[in-house]
């Protein structure tokens, strides 16, 4: 009874250590608190690497803690009807959180297996988090990296991206139990407190103030506020419509304007109406908006480019689909198996775009376009060959609640144009709108559940970071360096044990 005891204490603390490190994510942006935590996960994995629970368990149980706490806003789409779907949504949240525990179990399980008890933890946490981006299609919401996004420790992304930002997170907390346990708790407190500060000097040292020149492009972002209930019901969909025509056609005129995701009521082949009414609105001003678009039996989830006197043209399909919002995983699969009431319930589901691509527009130069989700991977926001000038997420985060969801969203976009140095424009049907310099500050914006718009001259570009030329290869070589350490620090414990014997 009593090591039964001791065990259920070790799961609630690490249970509890989870749910604390989840504050770091915003809306609180309470970075010590996921540190703090950290090195608690750490300590415990030092003290007992196959002792009352094992490593698997461990991990697994904080990373439980870690993303019900993190991603509880997977609940809100299931309360947009309620009387029908409410009772699926703690499901949904006790699901997802079970299945990304997996992530930090396994890695946790890796790092006892190369059986230094700190580096070769961060290594295995290291690796995880970076699989969790893309195993699946990946989902690397909620990244440990991002915790940092309210300080200047969040430039480090511009050289390692937000994966490797999270390794060195790792690897900070790594460094501070491993002095602690060997040399005591201040020494370590004032290493792990000095490498912080080298980090915020170096993220102050690296921001620069922009110049924005007086004939510098004028974006008028537009947000309609539309409530997802709402958006496209038949009573209501048109008065969004004429609300954002009216925010479009306001003096002054400015050089493009730009809607959110989805913005026209109908698919762009039945919208020439609504079209008409916008160029008559906004005397011809240019226009990238986000729109469905059907070819043949299949819809895409669209951004069209209304540029002046000509055709409304699409120049960007959505590629990167939320599994079980925009397809059913294994669909096809299901129906070769007769699974017929897998396309009954989700429909068949939207067309998958070519991939990320950039399009030329006079107003920005080359755009590279991200719909909703899409902002949530790094390795979406980088054409190989070729860089952009700017870029333009467009979004529809009414489907994220009202706080948790649509504020780390918006978190995750910034550090896109931290990581690739450039200027991110970012519509919201439901905000947050505005615009982040390449430093990934907010330089105008549009508060969360307001019907307003906005207009933010164009600052001056940045010389590409280091991140947007090499990408994850950044996160590959720190996990090659701690895998290094770890299997230094294992041969020389063998080597002291031989020596013993």
């Amino acid at each position: 009874m009593i090591a039964l005891s001791s065990q259920m204490q070790t799961r609630t603390l690490l249970f509890v250590f989870g749910i604390a490190a989840s504050l770091g994510q915003a809306p609180f942006s309470l970075w010590p608190f996921t540190i703090g935590s950290l090195v608690g996960l750490f300590f415990l994995h030092y003290k007992q690497p196959g002792g009352e629970i094992g490593s698997f368990q461990r991990g697994w149980i904080f990373g439980f803690g870690y993303f019900i706490g993190s991603i509880n806003w997977i609940l809100e789409p299931f309360l947009i009807d309620a009387s029908s779907h409410a009772w699926m949504a703690p499901f949904a949240l006790t699901f997802m959180a079970v299945g990304l525990a997996v992530f930090w179990g396994v890695g946790a399980k890796l790092g006892y297996f190369l059986g230094d008890k700190t580096y070769s933890l961060a290594f295995g946490l290291g690796i995880a988090e970076l699989a969790r981006g893309y195993i699946f299609t990946g989902f690397p919401w909620a990244l440990p990296g991002y915790v940092w996004m309210e300080t200047p420790v969040a430039q480090l992304a511009s050289l390692v991206g937000v994966y490797g930002l999270t390794i060195l997170t790792f690897v900070l907390v790594a460094i501070f139990v491993e002095i602690y346990v060997r040399r005591g708790f201040f020494l370590a407190t004032v290493i792990g407190c000095a490498l912080i500060a080298a980090s915020w000097g170096w993220g102050n040292y690296r921001i620069k103030d922009l110049t924005v020149l007086e004939t510098a492009k004028v974006i008028r972002l537009v947000q309609p506020n539309a409530p997802q209930k709402e958006k496209w019901h038949p009573e209501h969909s048109l008065k969004f419509f004429m609300k954002m025509l009216e925010y479009s056609a306001a003096e002054p005129k400015p050089d493009i304007i730009i809607w959110p995701e989805t913005s026209l009521p109908i698919p762009i082949e039945y919208a020439s109406e609504l079209v008409d009414q916008i160029r008559t609105a906004t005397d011809n001003s240019t226009i990238l908006f986000g729109a469905l678009r059907f070819d043949g039996e299949q819809y895409f989830n669209s951004i069209i480019y209304l540029n002046k006197n000509e055709a409304a043209v699409p120049v960007y399909d959505k590629h990167h689909l939320v599994p079980f919002g925009e397809y059913l995983p294994f669909e096809r699969y299901l129906r070769r198996l007769g699974v017929e009431f897998a396309s009954k319930l989700f429909g068949l589901g939207f067309g998958v775009g070519p991939g990320p691509s950039l399009f030329m527009t006079e107003e920005l130069g080359a755009v590279l376009p991200l719909i909703c989700y899409e902002a949530v991977f790094p390795q979406n926001s980088r054409v190989d060959g070729a860089r952009a000038d700017v870029l333009v997420q467009v979004t529809n985060d009414a489907w994220f609640g009202t706080n948790f969801g649509p504020q780390q969203h918006l978190k995750k976009a910034q550090m896109r144009s931290i990581e690739q140095g450039l200027i991110l424009i970012r519509a919201a049907n439901t905000g947050i709108s505005g615009v982040a310099d390449p430093y990934g500050r907010m330089i105008g914006s549009i508060d969360l559940n307001k019907s307003d718009f906005i207009d933010v001259q164009m600052p001056s570009a940045i010389q590409e970071p280091l991140y947007a030329r090499i990408g994850d290869w950044a996160s590959i070589i720190l996990l090659f360096f701690l895998l290094g350490i770890s299997f230094w620090k294992r041969t020389d414990a063998l080597s002291v044990d031989l020596k013993t014997k």
